[in-house]
């Protein structure tokens, strides 16, 4: 598999790879370089999707702490976000927030001819 890098841009076609391919690049903790795959993103796998965004920080809750939030970054300038996905919440207690999934480009394949049908 060609690795995509940070040479995906926003507006490209991408392939999320098949799960058994996403596990393999998983730590035992279930991340791939500190980023968590979630049980949310499983039903993506096979599909495709427009590159919006590459994600260089986002804000996150602290863990001793509720209500302050703490900058992280990403400075591998590996992480992207896919048009329209969204956790479900469904795995994190039904929260209803609708975050934004964060997607490793170790996960995502560049899809280079749009003509060729997507896999079943």
């Amino acid at each position: 598999m060609e690795d995509t890098g940070p040479s995906l841009r926003p507006g490209d076609l991408v392939e999320v790879l098949p799960i058994s391919e996403i596990l393999k690049s998983l730590d035992p903790d279930g991340t791939t370089e500190r980023l968590p795959f979630m049980q949310e993103m499983v039903e993506f796998s096979g599909k495709r999707f427009r590159v919006t965004q590459k994600v260089n920080k986002t804000c996150v809750f602290c863990r001793n702490n509720d209500s302050a939030l703490e900058i992280g970054g990403f400075p591998d300038d590996d992480v992207f976000f896919l048009d329209g996905l969204r956790c479900s919440g469904i795995y994190h207690g039904n929260c209803g927030r609708g975050c934004l999934l964060f997607w490793k480009s170790k996960w995502l394949r560049r899809v280079e001819d749009p003509s060729v049908p997507q896999p079943e």
